[in-house]
């Protein structure tokens, strides 16, 4: 069949295909022509175009979050990278195989007033895990291995030893649009083979000394992908009398004692129990976390020992208090601290039951206090939560929303996702679409800010968007975060400066986009039209809740404030 005579567009599209990468999202454009051709006339690669690079990207980390398996990316020369720039930091720090593959101008173009070049190579190196420059190819055979090694490493290097984005910069020179009769031929992809981790009984025995009873220890989980085999694991170290296990939503931990939403524990909490519910231990695993008060409170701590399990490369001291990097897997080394802990299930301590009463407490008072509680956007998420179908996936944006999510009754089956490896606000959208491709489980929801939602409302346009995407719009007339947090709330321009005053015409763009439209601005409406909602299946759907930013903080404060009596 005939292809693009650029070898070394053919053999990235084959080693593509030899790492198992079946997903690739191609932007339009002139210099990365043949490397679209290439992967185009893939059969085996399935591809999806893009227009706008910044969507395009997140997409791709959409479908890399979703299926845990690497997506590229294919961009065109110039400014396009710098697009891409958002999604690459997400993707680095959220630990998201994303391969970002750009076209550059040949080298002796840079700096020459050549359109669409600028100085590709190496402007992504803070936020990827390796970056290759692939020059212009000369035809010799010497080249073409150096060629394909190099590539081999990048692709290599999104998975391991741990996930993360790679970048690929292909020079190609003029003409770009030829093409030639080729047949296929192997490609040599370069395996690696890494052993598993493996804990000595000595090793165990000294870091279990340090979590016996007395001790306090505390877990605490951010965000992470589901993981049945971390569920069980986590959930047989919660039931020892001195261990307490919180996550946050996004964390995706499902066991019955852990506890969720500490920033409505702390607000509970008198200033003796903040004292003494403070950790001797604590064990870290995941990414960040949403709660500033908890990351207060922990440094706030006299005498306390942070374990990380993390195997970045540099040591993370969120709470200042770190004292061991665990490099390994979570599951294999909570398993083994399960195991050795195991015989002290019965031993005496009240650290367990102290936060089990609290969780209950906090629990008690959300359900009564939304129950009574006026209209808001705390109070329609809430209401949400319980009816969406059990193996949802939800994304949620930055900003209020994620942190209404965290004070919400955990609903069953449900995936929780957001962008918190940079917590930025754009392309949350382009995100949650990019997971909806791929999710074939169920639908997929997103719950999002208006500020948010304009911010990426070019997500809407990307084509193929499947009907099992749900997007939830909280209407409350601009960025409410700014109307909550200390830095803005009570500044004369919070309204004009930070809030913004967004004005969303949803219906229109709802129409305009292809998706179906519903609205609610009562219990009554949200009750009727949620069900429309999640039951469409012709097309994707928008649901704008109509809420009144100043009575949103309003309520939400009222609720910390009930959960101070």
């Amino acid at each position: 069949m005939k292809n693009t005579d650029k070898s070394v567009c053919r053999e990235i599209a084959a080693l593509l295909l030899a790492h198992g990468i079946k997903h690739v999202v191609l932007c339009p454009g002139s210099r990365n022509a043949p490397l679209s051709i290439a992967i185009a006339r893939c059969a085996e690669i399935n591809h999806r175009v893009v227009v706008d690079e910044r969507c395009a990207a997140f997409v791709a980390l959409g479908m890399a979050i979703e299926s845990g398996d690497p997506v590229a990316v294919v961009l065109t020369s110039g400014s396009a990278i710098l697009n891409a720039a958002p999604a690459v930091a997400e993707a680095f720090y959220r630990k998201a195989p994303l391969i970002l593959i750009s076209a550059d101008r040949p080298c002796d173009l840079i700096d020459q007033d050549d359109s669409q070049t600028i100085r590709q190579l190496g402007v992504l190196d803070n936020f990827v895990k390796m970056s290759v420059d692939i020059p212009v190819e000369d035809g010799s055979q010497r080249q073409a291995r150096m060629i394909n090694r190099k590539v081999n490493d990048a692709l290599t290097a999104a998975l391991y030893p741990s996930p993360g984005p790679v970048h690929i910069n292909v020079q190609l020179d003029t003409p770009l649009g030829n093409e030639v009769e080729v047949e296929s031929c192997p490609v040599r992809k370069i395996d690696v083979v890494r052993p598993g981790y493996v804990l000595s009984t000595s090793m165990v025995r000294n870091l279990t000394d340090y979590l016996m009873p007395p001790r306090k220890v505390m877990i605490v989980c951010g965000f992470m992908a589901p993981d049945s085999s971390l569920n069980a694991v986590i959930g047989d170290l919660s039931r020892l009398p001195n261990v307490a296990v919180i996550a946050e939503a996004q964390s995706n931990l499902r066991c019955r004692r852990a506890h969720y939403g500490i920033d409505a524990m702390l607000a509970a909490m008198s200033e003796e129990q903040r004292r003494s519910m403070q950790p001797d231990v604590l064990i870290t695993l995941g990414g960040a976390l949403v709660s500033v008060s908890m990351k207060q409170w922990l440094r706030s701590a006299d005498d306390l020992s942070h374990w990380s399990i993390d195997d970045r490369q540099y040591a993370v001291d969120t709470y200042g208090h770190l004292e061991r990097r665990i490099d390994m897997p979570p599951v294999l080394f909570l398993k083994a601290i399960s195991a050795a802990l195991a015989p002290y299930a019965n031993a005496t301590s009240n650290y367990a039951a102290n936060w089990e009463n609290l969780s209950l407490k906090v629990r008690k008072c959300q359900l009564s206090f939304v129950s009574q509680a006026p209209w808001s956007d705390f109070t329609a998420v809430s209401a949400m939560f319980k009816m969406m179908p059990r193996h949802s996936t939800l994304h949620v944006s930055n900003g209020t929303a994620i942190r209404y999510v965290q004070y919400c009754e955990r609903a069953k089956g449900l995936r929780v996702e957001c962008n918190r490896g940079v917590s930025g606000i754009d392309g949350c959208t382009s995100t949650a679409i990019g997971a909806a491709m791929l999710n074939s489980q169920g639908p997929t929801f997103l719950i999002t800010g208006d500020m948010s939602a304009q911010y990426d409302i070019g997500a809407l346009a990307v084509a193929d968007i499947p009907a099992s995407f749900k997007m939830v719009v909280l209407s409350n007339g601009g960025g409410n975060i700014f109307r909550l947090v200390k830095t803005t709330r009570d500044k004369a321009e919070t309204e004009s400066l930070f809030a913004a005053d967004v004005r969303l015409p949803l219906k229109s763009i709802a129409e305009a986009y292809g998706f179906e439209y519903f609205e609610s601005s009562d219990y009554k409406e949200l009750r009727k039209s949620f069900k429309m909602f999640a039951a469409e299946l012709e097309r994707p759907a928008i649901l704008e809740i109509k809420t009144d930013g100043p009575t949103d903080i309003k309520v939400l404060e009222g609720f910390f404030d009930r959960l101070k009596q």
